[in-house]
């Protein structure tokens, strides 16, 4: 029987978080000026900052800057989000089934014409 450390279990919560907030089912909201201070003397000072802020990164250094956002439940029900998660599954469906046809085709393509020159 193999047991997760709770570390691997913050991961796995970190996860699931980050892919609500990357679907859309948390809206994202920028801090005030006054919000980012206290946030940041928060941060300075080794307290933990609130469940729902997070800190903006620097996209290019990959530092922390003391600029924070907080994220908004987006009230969908349960239902809601299923139907729309089921949505995003046909849309993917639907690129992986093009995608197959354009190779379907590219080889159908390519097989006509090797016979084609192949009796010249």
């Amino acid at each position: 029987m193999v047991f997760q450390s709770r570390d691997q279990s913050r991961d796995v919560k970190q996860e699931l978080f980050d892919k609500q907030v990357e679907y859309g089912f948390f809206e994202i909201v920028d801090c005030s000026e006054q919000e980012n201070a206290e946030y940041a003397h928060m941060k300075n000072n080794g307290n933990a900052l609130p469940e729902n802020v997070r800190q903006y990164k620097d996209a290019q250094t990959d530092m922390y800057v003391d600029k924070f956002y907080y994220l908004k439940d987006s009230k969908l029900s349960d239902a809601e989000r299923q139907e729309y998660l089921k949505y995003i599954e046909l849309d993917r469906l639907n690129t992986i089934k093009n995608c197959l046809l354009f190779f379907v085709i590219l080889t159908l393509v390519s097989l006509s014409a090797y016979f084609v020159f192949s009796l010249i």
